[in-house]
């Protein structure tokens, strides 16, 4: 059978074919009795050569020189590696090499390896927020930011392994044509991600939208712009900080920024229907005007939203 892999929290669909060897063909028999006549059945597959490995991948990229006058040839080679006093994980070399005599240039010796769990703060903290970079870049979805309890973010990642985003916290400032105006400060909570598509749903509540008290103008007009047009767009920018559960723990990871522009829908001038006036009633008569009450139906095309 050839060499498959499987990706933890994610899995992998397999589509093999491979002749067996029959070791004992009164067994297969029976087997083959039983797929016939009955509705179902359970079946236990074993194997050699499999390896499970808890963690994700790491590449050590290392280099070698040999000053001795003795060469040094190695089948493989491998090694522990720590950053400080935090073990990370094994990692060697995936085939042979050979150090010359007094070669003294850097010989390039790549490492294959896995990280392995973490269960202390300090080992998360010291050892896997120094080997990666963390540079998650972090969108709202376009035309899906909307002023309720909700938010639904995108983000990617640089490396290929699933990551889960548990917890959110984000500080979103608004600006409308250049100018910053308002600003979002949504304290950290649970949020739910879709790991395929590294889509983040976060919910909160009692979080108000909040305008600079130098900006009402500002946003003024931007009310009067989401009023009278369709679409409106634009941007959000800020930063936020999140706790991602990974196979070798949970990360807290800090200072994620993003600036993106996106769109609401607009109210159309509350006249994409006409108005409809009913339950007309002169109500009262005084001596110098009379009290007319009036039903009025205006249609907000943002309704379904």
């Amino acid at each position: 059978m050839r060499k498959v892999q499987v990706i933890g929290d994610i899995g992998a669909q397999l589509n093999l074919s491979v002749s067996f060897h029959i070791a004992d063909v009164g067994q297969l028999m029976s087997f083959t009795q039983a797929l016939l006549t009955q509705e179902d059945f359970v079946w236990d597959i074993t194997g050699e050569n499999l390896h499970h490995h808890t963690g994700n991948y790491l590449t050590v990229q290392t280099t070698a020189t040999n000053p001795s006058q003795v060469g040094v040839q190695l089948s493989s080679i491998g090694f522990n590696n720590f950053v400080e006093e935090t073990l990370l994980g094994p990692a060697a070399s995936s085939s042979g090499f050979t150090l010359a005599p007094q070669f003294i240039a850097p010989f390039n010796l790549p490492l294959m390896g896995r990280l392995i769990q973490q269960d202390s703060a300090p080992g998360l903290a010291t050892g896997v927020h120094r080997l990666h970079p963390w540079q998650i870049n972090c969108c709202h979805r376009h035309g899906e930011f909307r002023w309720s309890k909700r938010s639904t973010a995108a983000f990617q990642i640089p490396f290929a392994f699933p990551i889960n985003i548990v917890a959110l916290e984000q500080n979103i400032t608004a600006t409308s044509q250049g100018q910053s105006f308002a600003e979002l400060v949504i304290p950290k909570g649970p949020s739910q991600t879709d790991v395929n598509t590294c889509v983040i749903h976060l919910t909160f509540s009692d979080v108000p939208f909040a305008v600079f008290s130098d900006k009402f103008a500002v946003f003024e007009q931007f009310l009067m712009q989401t009023t009278i047009s369709s679409l409106e767009t634009f941007e959000l920018s800020g930063a936020a900080n999140t706790d991602a559960s990974t196979a070798i723990g949970t990360l807290s990871l800090t200072g994620i920024n993003f600036d993106v522009s996106t769109t609401i829908a607009g109210l159309q001038g509350l006249n994409t229907k006409p108005a409809v006036v009913s339950n007309l009633d002169v109500n009262h008569g005084f001596s110098n005007f009379p009290l007319i009450k009036v039903t009025t139906t205006l249609t907000n095309p943002r309704s379904a939203c």
